[in-house]
């Protein structure tokens, strides 16, 4: 940590903040990380009740210590900060594995009473929850596609815009086999054998057309993702 500068009577500071571990975090949060490093750094003029400048925060690789975490992605997050006084310009950006990415672009307040203007944008891979389900022997596939604002107070925010999941599926399936073997002479033997199965899945996909698989799937709401047991279950 290296710090720089002067806060009065005039706010002009310089900060850094280098190679942050789990270790040194665990001190204020203990188990909250099991891996990553932070970086920070901050040029702020003007006065607190209304500063200028920059601020910048770069985490990467933070993996949660929670054992219900274990096999996600490691996630890296990068946010900057133009303060204006009474209002910040920022743009930050979320990445976990291959194929997750979010962004939050736009403007927020300093001062009560101000209004946000933010735009969040992005898509998230549901495969990165597989971790948790496949505990339970589910499995999931697909991805959120986010295109939202947030809008009014932090008393009072207004949220809109959309979120669609695409692509998506969500299933499981468990199989017992048994079987038993008696060798007799002259090479012959016999053998007594049971298999268990079940499966389950949200849409069959029967039909190569989308309305049929859509209106034909029965179903109290066919957009609902609820898993039920498989046609191909044997």
């Amino acid at each position: 940590l290296d710090i720089g500068g002067a806060v009065a009577p005039v706010l002009d500071l310089r900060a850094s903040l280098r190679g942050v571990q789990p270790a040194l975090i665990d001190a204020f949060a203990p188990g909250l990380l099991e891996s990553g490093s932070i970086e920070a750094d901050a040029q702020l003029q003007g006065s607190f009740a209304a500063p200028r400048g920059q601020v910048r925060v770069t985490a990467k690789g933070l993996r949660p210590a929670d054992n219900a975490a274990f096999g996600l992605p490691p996630v890296d997050v990068h946010a900057t900060l133009h303060l204006n006084g009474d209002s910040a310009d920022l743009d930050a950006g979320l990445e976990a594995g291959s194929a997750s990415r979010l962004g939050v672009l736009g403007r927020a307040p300093l001062a009560a009473g101000g209004t946000m203007d933010l735009k969040i944008r992005g898509s998230l891979d549901v495969g990165l929850i597989n971790p948790l389900l496949e505990a339970r022997g589910e499995h999931a596939t697909g991805e959120l596609l986010v295109d939202a604002t947030v809008g009014g107070s932090l008393d009072s925010p207004q949220i809109g815009g959309t979120i669609n999941l695409a692509n998506s599926s969500r299933r499981s399936a468990d199989s017992l086999a048994l079987s038993l073997k008696k060798p007799f002479s002259e090479n012959w033997f016999g053998m007594v054998g049971f298999t268990w199965s079940r499966a389950t899945e949200v849409n069959p996909g029967t039909s190569s057309v989308a309305r049929s698989n859509y209106v034909n799937n029965y179903v109290l709401n066919p957009n609902e993702e609820k898993a039920s047991p498989s046609n191909y279950s044997i």
